[in-house]
């Protein structure tokens, strides 16, 4: 049974992150900008001498915030406006205090003076935007930013804040305008390009969101949150080469931020579907160590142990994730998908039960509870369910692939193929598809039809045994034995090759297990066979250099930690 994002709930998500270009703004005096700052004490006694002066106030109070002495500041700034009315930096300083120390409403009856005296000041309009967003009055914080963007029109900034509230509010065209509108004012603005990115993503134009996501990141290489973005928007493409990509970004995103358990669980999430498990392992369970109540770092850690075939602990994660949030469907979803894959069927049944209960519409239970009475033998109570799936998503390619699966098994074949049909036309780029496609045109005697879908399920999904065998058998069934001989001996290959990899899998996983232990010469063999059984595996050769490493072999450590990294270089 294959794990894809239908059948296990991977749990991935593209956050919104307000920027540092939405905090409140310091108004600043030309004074401040020009002339060196007086020490506090020359300031103080400033005030001493003329306790009724608003600009030796003023600049009082400024100090003392700088040195985040707010209270006292607000003292200062106080007087210095009661002094002065008109005194606009006052107010818009005073202003900025009060949000500093979480007075947002005192904050914004500071900014109205100011206004009413400066209404064309668009800095204040700015922050009092900013305030506004803050206290969740969007409509309010549009308008400011709008009168900011009107007096201010060049700025891309001020763009790049309204589309970001925009997008808040619900209006994704008018957010996108504004973010286009940011770039075109400012083409080397990261944050348009990453917001435009989000916003792109969630208007279902993915491709547009890679380009806008890519850009950021080549224009913020350092910035954590444009790098997990792209890496998810990579990973919901999920072509081999964007996967390859989302893994290198989320690499130096986890070097950028090594304690962050969020970015370590989408780093393992992207590891495992390159398939480098043993690696994906270690890093989600350096999520949960960090953050033990993450319910995603505990499903994706049981999804994996699930691909290793360690369903008592992929078991163990998924109940944690349900201890912290029982309510949590995923971690349910994925409890049942062990569950049947051990073998537990009733019990399997019965969480995706308890799932329907909650949600009688959910399509991912009704097709995982298909799966689970489908290997119980249920067929046709199976075959049942997955007409709810195709009522309620006409378009969910693997329910159509799962009905011609049974369909086939039964003998059914004219309604298996077109199940198969079905399910190829939803997915055209899914090798397995054509590769059970494939099967059905055989059993129907059309061989040179069967050959033609066992050639493109190769093409898609290159590396299968199976395919290889079966497109020998089929040729060997035409006649051409030289081809077929030919198939069968990659079939051959393949399957040492595979076998080889899930072997040297073992040994990094032993292997790092041996290092935590403080063996480190066991440690030194496992990476040593897994090296030899799979060459091209990276986290063998880090394993190996790390083993190196602690055994005081730094010359060889370096050569195959120099290894590894090539192996990570995308090529």
């Amino acid at each position: 049974m294959r794990l894809n994002s239908k059948r296990s709930k991977t749990i991935l998500g593209l956050g919104l992150f307000l920027l540092s270009l939405l905090l409140p703004v310091m108004a600043q005096s030309p004074s401040r900008k020009t002339t060196p700052k007086p020490s506090l004490a020359t300031l103080q006694a400033a005030v001493r001498t003329r306790p009724n002066d608003a600009r030796a106030r003023h600049a009082l109070g400024v100090a003392l915030a700088v040195r985040q002495q707010f209270s006292q500041a607000v003292t200062e700034l106080g007087e210095a406006v009661k002094l002065d009315p008109t005194l606009v930096e006052a107010w818009s300083d005073l202003a900025a205090v009060y949000e500093q120390l979480g007075n947002f409403e005192a904050a914004r009856q500071a900014y109205l003076p100011a206004l009413e005296l400066q209404p064309q000041n668009a800095d204040l309009h700015i922050s009092l935007g900013s305030l506004l967003h803050r206290l969740q009055l969007l409509d309010a914080a549009v308008g400011e930013f709008r009168l900011a963007a009107q007096l201010r029109p060049a700025a891309a900034e001020i763009r790049t804040n309204l589309g970001f509230v925009l997008g808040q509010m619900g209006d994704l065209p008018g957010s996108l305008r504004e973010f286009e509108e940011a770039i075109r004012l400012q083409p080397d603005l990261a944050e348009a390009h990453y917001f435009l990115g989000l916003g792109r993503m969630m208007s279902e134009d993915l491709e547009a969101g890679i380009r806008a996501l890519r850009e950021a990141t080549r224009l913020k290489p350092q910035e954590v949150d444009h790098l997990t973005s792209f890496a998810v928007a990579l990973m919901k493409r999920g072509q081999r080469a964007d996967l390859r990509e989302a893994v290198d970004a989320l690499r130096r995103a986890v070097q950028l931020k090594p304690k962050t358990a969020e970015i370590l669980t989408t780093y393992g999430v992207a590891l495992r579907e390159t398939g480098q498990l043993a690696e994906a392992l270690a890093t989600l369970r350096q999520a949960v160590t960090i953050k033990p109540n993450l319910i995603e770092g505990h499903n994706n850690l049981g999804l994996v142990m699930l691909q290793l075939k360690d369903y008592q602990g992929a078991i163990d994660q998924f109940n944690e994730s349900l201890r912290i949030d029982p309510q949590n469907h995923a971690g349910r979803l994925n409890l049942g998908l062990a569950l049947t894959q051990r073998g537990d069927l009733a019990t399997a049944v019965a969480e995706f039960e308890k799932i329907l209960v909650a949600e009688p519409d959910s399509v991912d239970a009704l097709y995982n509870l298909a799966l689970a009475l489908r290997r119980g033998d249920e067929r046709q109570r199976a075959l049942a369910i997955l007409e709810k799936c195709h009522t309620l998503q006409p378009d969910f390619a693997d329910a159509w692939f799962t009905r011609g699966e049974i369909l086939y098994q039964q003998a059914r074949l004219d309604e298996a193929r077109t199940a198969l049909e079905n399910a190829i036309r939803l997915r055209p780029a899914d090798g397995e598809y054509r590769y059970v496609f494939a099967n059905i045109l055989l059993r129907q005697g059309e061989v040179e039809r069967a050959i033609e879908s066992l050639r493109e399920a190769i093409r898609l999904a290159p590396g299968s045994h199976e395919m290889h065998n079966a497109l020998g058998a089929a040729l060997r069934q035409k006649g051409d034995l030289a081809a077929a001989r030919g198939e069968m001996q990659e079939a051959s290959r393949l399957l040492k090759l595979k076998q080889d990899q899930e072997a040297a899998a073992t040994a990094v996983s032993n292997g790092r297990q041996r290092l935590k232990e403080g063996k480190t010469a066991e440690a030194l063999l496992q990476s040593q066979n897994a090296t030899r059984l799979a060459p091209e595996m990276a986290e063998a050769w880090e394993l190996l250099g790390e083993a190196l490493r602690k055994s005081g072999k730094l010359a060889e450590a370096r050569q195959a930690n120099e290894r590894a990294k090539a192996l990570r270089t995308p090529r």
